[in-house]
This record gives structure tokens, C-alpha cells and sequence, in this order.
């Protein structure tokens, strides 16, 4: 795999919890849109046991030359950490492009994107790559978030579709009723009969999906059951979305007779993991619209680390092979486990996350 020596230039927002980064492009790297890259910094300020490097989907298109640009949720893992406070100009050495989950070369056939969360960058790619080279290839991408501020590039894509007109772009926001940004949109999970209604004939398209493991379970279930032909779904999950690091033994302290202070209410925003430990325990830290709740860190299907999967409303997903779990019952959400996991008493005392011993 060729090797490539380049630097930090730009960093910025794209979404709540979502953060941007631009790599200058070097010389001589070509890819193709819906690839993706390994980066590696040398001088990482941070560290922790998955080391300096992380695979990442090239979210610029081959026509901004530039800057290679990469997205990700800042859930806190070591070397999300270095990328967002290392200084502009860092070294960082990039692996790559890598990948298959691209544009067919003839446009013979309808194409359908299906995107969740962070799962929106390698279609970013494509989408610029389709209309700056005036492609013939018609586009439906149909975007899965729970509000209109944590979608990355969601004004960006609507300003695309509203100029280029083979691009239909069908944002969907899960749970708006609790966003502070106005939605008048489409707010349904993507099902078989939201699919049947917004792509019309299913059995014409090729589909891609791309996000969170249980979310592409999900949606491939959904596919199938419209009428997709299983040959023309392609899938490439997002897992790697890294939590911080457990604290300690040592710096997790008792404060009342049956509980540990494991972090504080600051350290985990909405929609976040964090992993910790309790007497020997490894156990999941969950931030659901502001009330916490702590599960086993352990997937009963394969041995995954909760903590390093995703969090949807109260539906934790196991980034090995997306089984999920309610965080406020533990039991099954999708069927890959045949039990469910442990779920342990939380309490909030003044600004310290407590729990049960």
C-alpha cells in the first residue's frame, strides 16, 4: 500500500460532536471517490492502547486538490484527541486509498445511497465527483440522523440537490421533536414502505449502505424486505467510533455507600460512550438526552466492546456485528445475542456520574 507523507492544515465543525479534518493532498495521490485512507500520526500527543493510527473514509471529492478531508464523532478516543489539539502543521502519514465501495463505471442502472450519521462521508465524495463531472448517474441518498445539527454536510448536500437535478437527496431526522433547530421534514426510520414510497421501483437500483453496524443491519433488512435484489446492495459499516479510554482504578473513588464516582456529567454529551471500571468491572457509560445509564461493556454475541460501538437513543450497537441492546433494560434490540446485558444502577451527585458498586 503506497505511503505518503503530509500534514494537519484545517480542522473545523461539521455537526454537533462532529469534527473535519483537512490533510494536505501530496503529490501524487490519486484515488477514487468511496475510498478510503489510513492515517497515522507520528507525533501523537495522545495515546492508548489502539495506538496512532485510524482508518478513515475520504469525504473530499478527486477534484479538490487541495486538501484530502476526513470526518469523525469526537467520541474521545486518544487519537481523535491528538487530531483535534495537535497544532496546525503536525506530520501526519497517510496509507492509501484503499477500497471498492465506489461509483460503477456506467450509470446502468439507478443509484440509491443510504446514509447514517458519519456514514455520509464517502457519499459526500461521490455526490461532488458526480456533479462536478456532470455525470450521468442518477442519485437518490436518502440521510438518517436524530436532529438536523448532528448531520455532517446535511446544508452542504441540500444546496447540491437544489442546483443539480440527478441528485435527490431525502434527509430524515429520527428524533426532531427533541432538536433546537426547526425540521419540517421527513422524520420515519428507513423501512421497507418509507423505502417502497421514496424510491418507487426497488428493484431497478443498486444500493449502498454505509454507518453504524446496527444501523446498516437495519436498513439491509429493510432493503430485502422492499424487493432490493440481494446482488446489487453493497454495505461498508462504520465501527470504529472509539470511546475514551477507562479511567484508573485509582482515580475512581467511593462517594457514597454502594456507588463509585466514575466521571463527571461534562464528560459525556448526549449520544456518547464512555467506557470506565468498577471494582474489576469494565462497564459502558451512556449519555441518553441527558440521563446516564451504565450496561456491561461486554456484547454477549461476540465478545465486543460496547463502549466502542454507537449509541442511538437508548440502542447501544456492538461494533463487531451490530447486535444492539436498550441501555435502560439491557435486553435485545437486534436478535444477534440470546440474552441480553447487565444493566447497574446510576445516580448524579452535583456534577459526578456514581455507579453502582
Amino acid at each position: 500500500m503506497p505511503q505518503f507523507a503530509t500534514k494537519l492544515i484545517e480542522r473545523h465543525e461539521v455537526a454537533e460532536g462532529t469534527m473535519a479534518f483537512a490533510l494536505e493532498r501530496p503529490a501524487g495521490f490519486e484515488f477514487t471517490a468511496g475510498q478510503f485512507l489510513t492515517i497515522t500520526l507520528p507525533d501523537a500527543p495522545y495515546n492508548d492502547a489502539k495506538g496512532n493510527s485510524r482508518t478513515f473514509s475520504i469525504a473530499s471529492a478527486p477534484q479538490e486538490t487541495g486538501h484530502l478531508l476526513i470526518a469523525t464523532r469526537m467520541t474521545g478516543s486518544a487519537l481523535k484527541r491528538s487530531l483535534a489539539e495537535a497544532p496546525l502543521g503536525a506530520p501526519v502519514s497517510i496509507f492509501g486509498p484503499v477500497g471498492e465501495f465506489t461509483l460503477p463505471p456506467a450509470a446502468t442502472a439507478p443509484l440509491v445511497f443510504i446514509a447514517g450519521g458519519i456514514g455520509i462521508t464517502p457519499f459526500r465524495s461521490m455526490v461532488i465527483d458526480v456533479a462536478n463531472r456532470q455525470l450521468p448517474h442518477q442519485i437518490t441518498l436518502i440521510y438518517s440522523n436524530r436532529t438536523p445539527e448532528g448531520a455532517p454536510f446535511h446544508d452542504e448536500l441540500a444546496r447540491i440537490a437544489a442546483t443539480y437535478p440527478s441528485f435527490k437527496y431525502v434527509p430524515t431526522m429520527t428524533d426532531a421533536e427533541h432538536a433546537r433547530q426547526p425540521w419540517t421534514g421527513e422524520r420515519r426510520t428507513v423501512n421497507a414502505d418509507f423505502l417502497r414510497e421514496c424510491v418507487g421501483d426497488v428493484t431497478r437500483p443498486t444500493f449502498y449502505l454505509a454507518g453504524p453496524p446496527g444501523l446498516v443491519v437495519a436498513v439491509t433488512r429493510a432493503v430485502l424486505e422492499a424487493g432490493a435484489d440481494p446482488a446489487h446492495v453493497l454495505a461498508e459499516e462504520f465501527a470504529g467510533y472509539e470511546s475514551k479510554p477507562p479511567q484508573a482504578a485509582a482515580e475512581s473513588k467511593p462517594v457514597s455507600v454502594g456507588y463509585v464516582s466514575v466521571a463527571n456529567t461534562a464528560d459525556l454529551a448526549p449520544g456518547q460512550i464512555k467506557a470506565v471500571e468498577v471494582n474489576g468491572k469494565r462497564i459502558a457509560l451512556c449519555n441518553v438526552d441527558g440521563t446516564f445509564y451504565a450496561v456491561a461493556d461486554e456484547c454477549p454475541h461476540a465478545g465486543g466492546s460496547l463502549s466502542e460501538g454507537d449509541l442511538f437513543g437508548k440502542e447501544i450497537v456492538c461494533p463487531e456485528h451490530g447486535g444492539s441492546f436498550d441501555v435502560t433494560t439491557g435486553a435485545v434490540l437486534v436478535p444477534l445475542a440470546d440474552k441480553g446485558v447487565a444493566c447497574y444502577k446510576v445516580q448524579v451527585s452535583g456534577s459526578a456520574i456514581e455507579v453502582e458498586a
